[in-house]
């Protein structure tokens, strides 16, 4: 595919499927947007990778606590 026809065919997703994806397709995923362009090759990307509700409420919970600080 090229660039011309990503950019054309991009798209905003406002609604979700919540079928969870296979782990290998998220891998895929965060490998290539690893590869993506950063500002001034600061390479600023971290990627986190909730595997179920649990660790999202977990993460909130924390971020919650944090600024409450």
């Amino acid at each position: 595919m090229e660039f011309q026809e990503v950019v054309r065919k991009r798209r905003m997703v406002r609604a979700f499927d919540s079928t969870p994806l296979p782990r290998g397709v998220v891998e895929r995923i965060v490998r290539n947007a690893q590869r993506g362009p950063s500002s001034g090759f600061t390479q600023g990307f971290e990627f986190l990778i909730f595997d179920g509700p649990e660790m999202t409420a977990t993460f909130w919970q924390h971020i919650a606590s944090l600024a409450r600080l």
